[in-house]
């Protein structure tokens, strides 16, 4: 009999535990979701083409997915960077002078320091010379869509130079002076041979 008295006694704790609080707190967390770093999975990528004479042609957007460790791999930027390519490129060639990568990898308890600082330095900014993996940082998941790449191609300016083959000849006139003949082959400004 006191065996049933002891568990009457339990459900009787149970009754009076309110787990409202519980259900309250998932509630509020829910609330706070966009605030939490994750990787992200996506990032937009901007090319700015640049002509000859320093001004913008073109600029072209493009999202493309990072794989599953948020980078960006060499690979996937070449092949992001043809597809790219402004109209008329067959004519125009475009050389990459910089990658720019915004990666904001802010901390939640930072956003209003940041918001209020007057001498903002940007340490979310990173420049890379060369084509390479990028990886990008956790990010708190309700600024993922600020992370980019920033692509500045120039295109290549035409000169005039072109290799051209000068023949010297010595200045005897003899069989063995025909026989040991030279060639070079000297740069050439308009049509002059240096």
């Amino acid at each position: 009999m006191s065996d049933d008295s002891h568990s009457n006694s339990d459900d009787d704790i149970n009754d009076e535990i309110d787990c409202g609080w519980m259900t309250e707190f998932k509630k509020l967390e829910e609330s706070y979701e966009e605030f939490y770093k994750e990787p992200p999975s996506t990032v937009k990528l901007y090319f700015l083409f640049i002509d000859s004479g320093g001004e913008a042609k073109s600029i072209k957007r493009d999202n493309v997915k990072l794989d599953k460790n948020s980078i960006l791999t060499k690979d996937k930027i070449i092949d992001v960077m043809f597809r790219n390519n402004p109209a008329g490129s067959m004519t125009e060639k475009y050389n990459l002078k910089t990658i720019l990568q915004y990666n904001f990898t802010i901390d939640a308890e930072n956003i209003y320091n940041v918001i209020n600082k007057d001498d903002y330095q940007n340490e979310y900014l990173r420049k890379y010379s060369y084509v390479q993996d990028i990886k990008f940082n956790n990010t708190i998941k309700a600024f993922h869509s600020v992370n980019s790449l920033f692509f500045i191609l120039k295109m290549e300016r035409k000169g005039d130079n072109h290799t051209r083959k000068c023949r010297y000849t010595g200045a005897s006139t003899g069989i063995l002076a025909k026989k040991h003949r030279f060639h070079k082959t000297r740069r050439i400004l308009g049509k002059k041979c240096i």
